[in-house]
C-alpha cells in the first residue's frame, strides 16, 4: 500500500496535487482502481481508490475512514530529574 499526506481532505473525491499526482503515477505506476492509503496528519486514516490516474491531476474515491486510527488507551508521562550540574548553574542564574 502507498500512504499519502492530505491535510485537506474533506469530501469523498479528492484531488491530489500535481508534485503527488506526478509521483503516484510515473513513480509509483499507479493506475485505476488501485488502492493507495490517506492521512490527515489528525489522526483520521482514509482508504482511497484511484478514479483518474492523470499526472496532472489524480482524482481518488475515498472507499473508507477510520477516526483516531492508532490513538491508545494510555497517556505517557516522562520525569526528568536535574543533575548536580542543572542545580548549579540554576544557583548561579539567581544570584
Amino acid at each position: 500500500m502507498h500512504l499519502f499526506y492530505t491535510p485537506d481532505i474533506e469530501t469523498d473525491i479528492y484531488v491530489l496535487s500535481e508534485e503527488e499526482s506526478k509521483h503516484a503515477v510515473r513513480v509509483l505506476r499507479l493506475t485505476e482502481s488501485d488502492s493507495v492509503q490517506l492521512t490527515d496528519g489528525k489522526g483520521n486514516w482514509f482508504e482511497a481508490q484511484i478514479m483518474d490516474a492523470h499526472p496532472k491531476r489524480c482524482s481518488l474515491q475515498i472507499q473508507s475512514k477510520i477516526v483516531e486510527y492508532g490513538k491508545r488507551s494510555f497517556y505517557t508521562h516522562i520525569a526528568v530529574a536535574p543533575t548536580k550540574n542543572c542545580i548549579a548553574i540554576f544557583r548561579n542564574a539567581e544570584m
